[in-house]
Protein backbone atom coordinates (compact mmCIF):
# COMPACT_ATOMS: atom_id res chain seq x y z
CA UNK A 1 0.00 0.00 0.00
CA UNK A 2 1.32 3.43 -0.95
CA UNK A 3 0.28 7.03 -0.47
CA UNK A 4 1.60 9.60 -2.91
CA UNK A 5 1.93 13.27 -2.02
CA UNK A 6 3.50 16.00 -4.20
CA UNK A 7 7.07 15.03 -3.19
CA UNK A 8 6.74 11.80 -1.23
CA UNK A 9 5.87 8.15 -1.52
CA UNK A 10 4.68 6.70 1.78
CA UNK A 11 5.05 2.91 1.82
CA UNK A 12 3.05 0.94 4.39
CA UNK A 13 5.01 -1.58 6.38
CA UNK A 14 4.33 -5.25 5.69
CA UNK A 15 5.53 -8.22 7.73
CA UNK A 16 8.26 -8.92 5.13
CA UNK A 17 9.41 -5.31 4.92
CA UNK A 18 9.35 -4.72 8.68
CA UNK A 19 11.12 -8.02 9.42
CA UNK A 20 13.86 -7.15 6.94
CA UNK A 21 14.34 -3.78 8.64
CA UNK A 22 15.29 -5.71 11.78
CA UNK A 23 17.12 -8.68 10.31
CA UNK A 24 18.73 -7.63 7.01
CA UNK A 25 19.10 -3.92 6.26
CA UNK A 26 20.45 -4.56 2.75
CA UNK A 27 17.29 -6.54 1.93
CA UNK A 28 15.16 -3.82 3.54
CA UNK A 29 16.64 -1.08 1.34
CA UNK A 30 16.34 -3.36 -1.72
CA UNK A 31 12.65 -4.07 -0.98
CA UNK A 32 12.02 -0.32 -0.74
CA UNK A 33 14.04 0.28 -3.92
CA UNK A 34 16.26 2.89 -2.27
CA UNK A 35 19.98 3.26 -1.64
CA UNK A 36 21.06 2.87 1.97
CA UNK A 37 21.01 6.27 3.71
CA UNK A 38 24.04 7.42 5.72
CA UNK A 39 22.04 6.80 8.91
CA UNK A 40 19.18 4.40 9.63
CA UNK A 41 16.95 4.22 11.59
CA UNK A 42 15.88 7.76 12.48
CA UNK A 43 15.63 8.88 16.09
CA UNK A 44 12.70 7.42 18.04
CA UNK A 45 12.68 4.32 15.80
CA UNK A 46 14.83 1.85 17.69
CA UNK A 47 14.70 -1.96 17.77
CA UNK A 48 11.89 -1.93 20.36
CA UNK A 49 9.76 0.30 18.12
CA UNK A 50 10.51 -1.87 15.07
CA UNK A 51 9.47 -5.02 16.94
CA UNK A 52 6.28 -3.27 18.10
CA UNK A 53 5.43 -2.42 14.48
CA UNK A 54 6.35 -5.92 13.28
CA UNK A 55 3.99 -7.41 15.86
CA UNK A 56 1.23 -5.06 14.70
CA UNK A 57 1.56 -5.62 10.95
CA UNK A 58 1.83 -9.39 11.50
CA UNK A 59 -1.64 -9.63 13.09
CA UNK A 60 -3.37 -9.85 9.72
CA UNK A 61 -4.13 -8.04 6.48
CA UNK A 62 -6.72 -5.77 8.15
CA UNK A 63 -3.82 -4.15 10.01
CA UNK A 64 -2.37 -2.72 6.78
CA UNK A 65 -1.65 0.98 7.13
CA UNK A 66 -2.30 1.22 10.87
CA UNK A 67 1.30 0.73 11.93
CA UNK A 68 4.56 1.78 10.26
CA UNK A 69 5.06 3.69 7.02
CA UNK A 70 8.34 4.47 5.33
CA UNK A 71 8.80 8.01 4.01
CA UNK A 72 10.48 8.13 0.61
CA UNK A 73 11.40 11.37 -1.11
CA UNK A 74 10.76 11.28 -4.89
CA UNK A 75 14.13 12.37 -6.26
CA UNK A 76 14.73 12.68 -10.03
CA UNK A 77 17.28 9.85 -9.91
CA UNK A 78 15.09 7.57 -7.77
CA UNK A 79 13.48 7.58 -4.34
CA UNK A 80 15.45 8.25 -1.16
CA UNK A 81 14.54 7.06 2.32
CA UNK A 82 13.88 10.17 4.43
CA UNK A 83 12.23 8.79 7.57
CA UNK A 84 9.41 6.80 9.05
CA UNK A 85 5.95 7.60 10.30
CA UNK A 86 2.78 5.78 11.21
CA UNK A 87 0.16 5.00 13.76
CA UNK A 88 0.13 3.08 17.05
CA UNK A 89 -2.47 0.68 15.72
CA UNK A 90 -5.95 0.74 14.22
CA UNK A 91 -8.69 3.06 15.49
CA UNK A 92 -9.83 2.59 19.07
CA UNK A 93 -13.48 1.92 19.91
CA UNK A 94 -13.93 5.70 20.15
CA UNK A 95 -12.39 6.25 16.70
CA UNK A 96 -9.04 7.63 17.85
CA UNK A 97 -5.63 6.87 16.33
CA UNK A 98 -2.24 8.16 17.41
CA UNK A 99 0.27 9.29 14.80
CA UNK A 100 4.03 9.58 15.12
CA UNK A 101 6.94 10.43 12.81
CA UNK A 102 10.69 10.67 12.69
CA UNK A 103 12.71 12.20 9.87
CA UNK A 104 16.42 11.62 9.33
CA UNK A 105 18.49 14.69 10.28
CA UNK A 106 19.73 15.17 6.71
CA UNK A 107 16.10 15.51 5.49
CA UNK A 108 14.84 17.93 8.15
CA UNK A 109 13.77 21.53 7.51
CA UNK A 110 12.42 20.66 4.06
CA UNK A 111 8.74 20.18 4.91
CA UNK A 112 9.04 16.37 4.72
CA UNK A 113 7.47 15.72 8.14
CA UNK A 114 4.58 18.09 7.42
CA UNK A 115 3.89 16.49 4.04
CA UNK A 116 4.10 12.96 5.46
CA UNK A 117 1.83 13.74 8.45
CA UNK A 118 -0.69 15.51 6.20
CA UNK A 119 -0.75 12.53 3.81
CA UNK A 120 -1.22 10.03 6.61
CA UNK A 121 -3.95 12.14 8.22
CA UNK A 122 -5.88 12.31 4.94
CA UNK A 123 -5.49 8.54 4.52
CA UNK A 124 -6.71 7.85 8.08
CA UNK A 125 -9.60 10.30 7.81
CA UNK A 126 -10.87 8.47 4.74
CA UNK A 127 -11.82 5.68 7.17
CA UNK A 128 -15.31 6.41 8.57
CA UNK A 129 -14.32 4.97 11.98
CA UNK A 130 -11.91 7.86 12.65
CA UNK A 131 -13.17 10.57 14.99
CA UNK A 132 -9.80 12.21 15.68
CA UNK A 133 -6.08 11.79 15.34
CA UNK A 134 -3.80 12.45 18.31
CA UNK A 135 -0.07 12.99 18.59
CA UNK A 136 2.25 13.31 21.53
CA UNK A 137 5.59 15.07 21.62
CA UNK A 138 8.00 16.68 24.03
CA UNK A 139 7.46 20.36 24.86
CA UNK A 140 10.98 21.36 23.76
CA UNK A 141 10.62 19.89 20.25
CA UNK A 142 9.56 23.12 18.55
CA UNK A 143 9.89 21.63 15.04
CA UNK A 144 7.50 18.79 15.95
CA UNK A 145 4.97 21.20 17.42
CA UNK A 146 5.17 23.34 14.26
CA UNK A 147 4.49 20.26 12.12
CA UNK A 148 1.42 19.34 14.16
CA UNK A 149 -0.01 22.87 14.14
CA UNK A 150 0.59 23.17 10.39
CA UNK A 151 -1.37 19.94 9.95
CA UNK A 152 -4.42 21.16 11.85
CA UNK A 153 -3.70 19.73 15.30
CA UNK A 154 -4.93 21.65 18.33
CA UNK A 155 -3.14 21.84 21.65
CA UNK A 156 -1.10 21.37 23.62
CA UNK A 157 -2.99 19.33 26.20
CA UNK A 158 -1.62 17.14 28.99
CA UNK A 159 0.03 14.01 27.60
CA UNK A 160 -0.32 10.38 28.57
CA UNK A 161 2.73 10.61 30.84
CA UNK A 162 4.75 13.27 32.66
CA UNK A 163 6.82 15.51 30.41
CA UNK A 164 4.77 14.79 27.28
CA UNK A 165 2.24 17.06 25.59
CA UNK A 166 -0.68 15.96 23.43
CA UNK A 167 -2.20 17.45 20.29
CA UNK A 168 -5.58 16.60 18.73
CA UNK A 169 -6.81 16.79 15.17
CA UNK A 170 -10.58 16.44 15.11
CA UNK A 171 -12.09 14.82 12.06
CA UNK A 172 -13.00 17.48 9.49
CA UNK A 173 -16.72 18.16 9.18
CA UNK A 174 -18.24 16.45 6.18
CA UNK A 175 -20.49 19.04 4.60
CA UNK A 176 -20.92 18.72 0.87
CA UNK A 177 -17.57 17.18 -0.06
CA UNK A 178 -15.26 14.65 1.46
CA UNK A 179 -12.60 16.81 3.06
CA UNK A 180 -10.37 13.81 3.71
CA UNK A 181 -9.46 13.89 0.01
CA UNK A 182 -9.53 17.65 -0.54
CA UNK A 183 -5.89 18.33 0.33
CA UNK A 184 -6.72 19.74 3.78
CA UNK A 185 -3.80 19.45 6.14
Amino acid sequence: MKIRTPRLILVAGTPELTESELADRAAFFALLGVPAPDLWPPEENDETTMRYFLDGVSRGPEQAGWWCWYVLFSAPDGPRLAGSAGFKGPPSASGEVEIGYSILPSWRNRGIAKEAVAGLCRWAESDPRISRIVAETLPHLDWSIRVLRACGFEGPFPGSEDGVIRFLRPRPSRTGTDLAHSGRG
